[in-house]
This record gives structure tokens, sequence and C-alpha cells, in this order.
């Protein structure tokens, strides 16, 4: 009933009066303005009057209804997401959402009464960094929730890194952005080249890389607005069958006749040295980081390697390996210059010697019957352990740059794993060369495409190498019946024959195939 003076109990009686020691249900009215007694009697038909002095005390609070956030502010990526934050407020006090950004959804009730939760999503940011609200009210005090979300221009790049070879050449990648997004690729590296203009929206960068002609590898950063990739370049040493230095791979041979190594340079011409012993195993390699390949052998009898230095013609020997031992020679240190390495097929190790620090290193990989294949699989110029099982037809590489084990089923029994670039992207394809046809079979690294090539003849001896200079390798064969190289270049995809060797002769490039 709204009683006033002079006013007498009408009837029916409010229901539902209030109750409690405080008027909480007031908080956040202003305490100014007209206020009215409604009262209930107890008597029959609701009727009487007010006796005595009889009031109504109202005492308002602005801090009675008091409340926090937590947390007060959440970071999220660039791909949205959800989240979710606490009302911390007594009981018979109530909060209401007033507010909240365009790219913020709120998935839970927008008010309620003491504590409580709010549940949120955050949209993905395609644009430039940016910062939302959603507020909270309780009558009289706001308090705002924010979030935080980084740039999305460009939203997303298809891969975080490029490898390339020493030679060189061209890659692209594709970038994903929002249509009010314009960026543009930029690098300090001078041996990359940007010929991408700026672009908005989704688009494709463009990259020229320039030889490397040291023998270090090396890497630089590419700025796309907020992302980045890195672009990893092989170092121009560790060239197992370039032995003048020209970038481009030699036609030679070792004669276990008379211990000749004769070699058709590409730049300077024919060479001959005689370099080891009966019984040794020929182990070419850029061993002193000149970018020329050194005439070296391995000797099984006494576990020696010699190498004969192409920067200063000195005799180099160390102690490395036993007999059953199989060379493994590669740039496991990525310092430019190839290691002393052995894989040990009687309990699946290699045994590496780094250049770099003279240190000792060895790591079980591998199981007997399994066939060396090291090369730089994933292309941060370092040389991965590998190895091809014949009896699985399986790669399994123990990738240097994250440790991460990878398993490739690829090949028969029969075939002959070798290391080779194929694509010119400065990482080791999984290849075979398949004796009883003459196939070439190779998966490229640069977007898993499978490749086979019929080249060669029962008898022939693969011995791929990168003979043109265009950083990839070159599909060819010996055929010791007519010693004669047979290779088939990837530049212009033409056949080149050259009569070099005789009947008996090992081709170098073939050093590594098992």
């Amino acid at each position: 009933t709204d009683f006033e003076a002079g006013d007498a109990f009408p009837a029916p009686a409010p229901q539902s009066p209030l109750t409690g020691t405080t008027l909480g249900a007031f908080y956040g009215s202003a305490p100014t303005g007209v206020w009215k007694l409604f009262a209930v009697n107890d008597a029959t038909g609701h009727v009487g009057s007010i006796a005595g002095s009889w009031s109504l005390n109202l005492q308002t609070s602005t801090t009675a209804c008091s409340f926090t956030l937590t947390p007060s502010v959440q970071t999220f990526p660039i791909t949205g997401g959800s989240g979710s934050f606490a009302v911390n407020m007594p009981s018979a006090c109530s909060w209401m959402v007033t507010g909240s950004s365009g790219f913020i959804t709120l998935n839970s009730s927008a008010s309620g009464n003491g504590n409580g939760t709010i549940d949120f999503s955050v949209a993905p940011n395609m644009s430039g960094g940016r910062a939302g609200t959603i507020d909270v009210s309780n009558g009289v005090v706001t308090r705002t929730f924010q979030v935080q979300q980084p740039s999305g221009c460009p939203f997303s790049l298809n891969q975080t890194s490029v490898s390339i070879g020493a030679a060189g050449g061209g890659s692209s990648v594709g970038v994903t952005a929002g249509n009010v997004c314009t960026w543009q690729a930029s690098t300090t590296a001078s041996w990359i080249q940007i010929i991408s203009l700026p672009q908005t929206g989704d688009g494709l960068i463009n990259l020229t890389i320039q030889p490397n002609p040291t023998s270090t590898a090396r890497s630089a950063t590419v700025l796309v607005g907020a992302r980045s990739f890195t672009v990893n370049q092989a170092g121009a040493g560790g060239r197992k069958f370039d032995f003048d230095g020209d970038q481009k791979d030699d036609v030679s041979v070792f004669r276990s006749s008379n211990n000749f190594w004769y070699i058709s340079q590409s730049m300077a011409g024919f060479r001959s040295t005689q370099f080891g012993a009966g019984g040794d195993r020929i182990t070419p390699g850029d061993f002193d980081g000149d970018g020329k390949a050194d005439v070296a052998v391995f000797r099984p009898s006494t576990g020696f390697w010699y190498v004969l230095r192409s920067s200063d013609n000195t005799l180099f020997a160390q102690s490395h390996g036993q007999a059953g031992d199989i060379p493994s020679t590669g740039d496991y240190d990525a310092d430019g210059k190839s290691d002393l390495a052995v894989y040990r097929p009687s309990n699946g190790t290699f045994y590496l010697r780094y250049s770099s620090d003279s240190t000792f290193h060895f790591v079980q990989w591998g199981a007997n019957g399994d066939l060396p294949v090291a090369g730089d699989y994933d292309g941060d110029g370092k040389t991965d352990l590998a190895i091809f099982r014949p009896t699985a037809g399986t790669f399994y590489i123990l990738q240097s740059s994250n440790g991460a084990v990878r398993g490739q089923q690829f090949g028969t029994s029969g075939d002959k794993p070798l290391a080779a670039d194929f694509d010119a992207d400065g990482k080791t394809d999984i290849a075979v060369y398949r004796a009883a046809s003459g196939g070439w079979y190779y998966l490229n690294s640069s977007d898993n495409s499978f490749r086979g090539v019929a080249w060669g003849a029962s008898g022939d001896i693969p011995s791929a190498a990168d003979y043109d200079g265009d950083g990839k390798w070159d599909v060819a064969v010996f055929r010791p019946s007519t010693g004669v190289f047979y290779i088939l270049q990837s530049t212009n995809n033409a056949l080149r024959a050259e009569q070099f060797g005789t009947n008996g002769d090992v081709p170098v490039p073939s050093a590594y195939i098992q």
C-alpha cells in the first residue's frame, strides 16, 4: 500500500514485500527524488491508520555493491579464440554487460546477481593490431575487460622457411591477408632480391636468391608486415665432386689397378693424381673448406682417412673408423667443411668427427643391414643422419634442425639409395636407383611430388651429380663396358655423353652410393 500522511490502508496489500537488513535492491538508484512508504498491516481487510511517529530511514551507498573483474585483460592470437573472466560481487547485488567491441561475441548471459562468469569469443584478425572491450556495470560503476590482439596483416604465410642450394635461384611464398591489408616484403640481406610489388589481400612473394660464393651456409629473415620467414642457403663448400671450384661437378673416375684419380675438370681441364692403395674406399669431399673437392680415401684395414687438401696440396691423416665401416662424409656441423664420418652396420651407429672443433660424436641410428644415406634433408645446412632399410623399403631420417624423426616408405629391396638434390631447394631428396630396370625414382622435397626417369641399363653404375651447375642434380650413369658417362642435364633435358674411363674404373660420383 502506498501510504502517505492521512491515508488509510486500502486492500489488497502489495505482495512480496522487501525483506532483509539492507535495501540493496535500491543500489544504483539516485538518492534524490520522491521516496514513498508502502506498509502492510495485519488487521482484517488491511484497514487502519499509522499511529505514533513511525518512520523509515534510507541510507544510500556507492560501495555496497562494489565489484572487480578477474582477469581484467587477455591477449589472443591473430586466429582468435574463446575466453572468459569472472565478475566478483556481493550476492545481493546485480550486474549487466553494457557494451562490447564488434569483433567480440558474448557466449553467456549478459547479466546476473552476485558472482558470475562471462564467456566470450574473439574473431580472427585480418587487419592491424587492435584492442577491444567488454563493459560491465553495477548501475553506479562501470568496469572494463580488455581484449588485445596483434596485427593480422598479413594473416599467415604458407611456409616459415625457404631452403635453397648454393647455386641460388628463385622461390615463392604464399600470403593470406584480408581485403583491407596492404603489405610488402622486405629484407636487409643483399643476396636476396624481392621482385614482388606491394600487394593488398592474398598474394605471392617472389624471390631471387644469389649464388653463395662462400663455403659457409647463410640465413636471412624476410619481413612481411607482422609476419616473417627465413631463407636458408647452403654453402658452396661441401661439393664432393667439384674439384676445380666452378660450382659444377666433374666427370671423374678412380682406377684401383694403379690408384690413380682421373678428373675431367669442367673449368681447369684434365687432371690425374695418384692417391690411395689397394682396398681403399674413395671418400671425396671439401675437407678444407676452399670450395673445391679434395682427393681422399678411407683405409678399412687401418681405420685411417687420408686427405690431399686442395688448398695447399698437403696431406691430412686421421684415424677414424675400423674394418667394416662405411664412409658417410658430410658437413654435420655446418662449418662449410666435410667431416670424417662412418656408419658401422654391426651396431647401427654413426661415428662423426666435427671439423669445426675436432670433437668426436656418435649416434645410434639404424640396424644391421641398413644402408647410410646421410644428407641435408631439412635444409638447415647440416647433414642429417639417415639410413635406408632395404627389407622395408623405408628411409629413416634424424633431422638436425629439430631432432624430429622422419620415416618415409620409398623404394624396395635391391634399390640403391642416394642423397641428391634434384629440385635445387637446398634439401636432399629421397631417391633410389633401381638397377634392374635403370629407373630413377625420387620425391622432390620442394613440393613432395614424385618423379620417375628411365636412365641406364643393366651393369651401369649410378653417378648422379650437378654436372651443369644449375643447383639441380643430374641423373647420370657410368657404363663400365664402354667407359662412357651418360648424363641427363637438368638445365635443358639434353643428353651429354662423355667417354672417360675404362672397364673396372669406379666413377667418383658413385662413392657414397651403396
